[in-house]
């Protein structure tokens, strides 16, 4: 962590107003977890798989998301649940989020 901070230092402003916009294609996200009560930075959850994007029984993208927000002050995250575990079962979901991004 030490050395993340240090880079960040080095390399980025510290006064930025500008808001980044990250899209995290994972597992999904386990809303209830304790570090996303009052996020404001969560925005929208959306599942290309047959459960709730909301749900996340793996763990990863939750796991993923509170890292992304823990790290940084600017950034608005978008969660794309593409799978329900570890693999990636098929390459469709992948194929439809990146259409869903570029076609809004």
């Amino acid at each position: 962590m030490k050395r993340f901070w240090t880079i960040i230092a080095t390399h980025i402003p510290q006064k930025t107003n500008e808001r980044l916009k990250v899209a995290v294609l994972d597992t999904g996200i386990d809303i209830t977890h304790p570090h996303f009560d009052g996020e404001g930075r969560l925005k929208t959850c959306r599942s290309w798989v047959d459960s709730a994007a909301v749900v996340d029984s793996c763990g990863h993208g939750t796991h993923i998301v509170s890292t992304i927000l823990r790290l940084t002050r600017n950034v608005d995250v978008y969660v794309a649940k593409i799978s329900e575990g570890k693999t990636v079962e098929t390459v469709d979901p992948i194929a439809q989020v990146g259409f869903a991004i570029f076609h809004v």
